[in-house]
């Protein structure tokens, strides 16, 4: 889960590009990545979001389950 490295592309990629290397140089994991509070809408935020994404797809069977369970409850 921690970031190891990243590529933006196309415009704004500036914006973008350091909260990757804050990531990368700090070892913080893709879940703190997320968590972090931002203004919004702002570039970063489609560094949230894509962390966001990463922190669910490693919620798969029993787990998510119970995930889904606790978020109903």
């Amino acid at each position: 889960g921690h970031v190891l490295g990243g590529h933006v592309i196309g415009r704004g990629a500036g914006n973008l590009i350091g909260e990757i290397t804050l990531a990368m140089k700090y070892g913080l994991s893709a879940t703190k990545l997320g968590n972090a509070i931002r203004p919004y809408p702002t570039y970063p935020e489609a560094i949230r979001q894509a962390a966001d994404q990463y922190t669910r797809s490693c919620f798969t069977g029993v787990v998510r389950t119970m995930a889904r369970w606790i978020v109903r409850h």
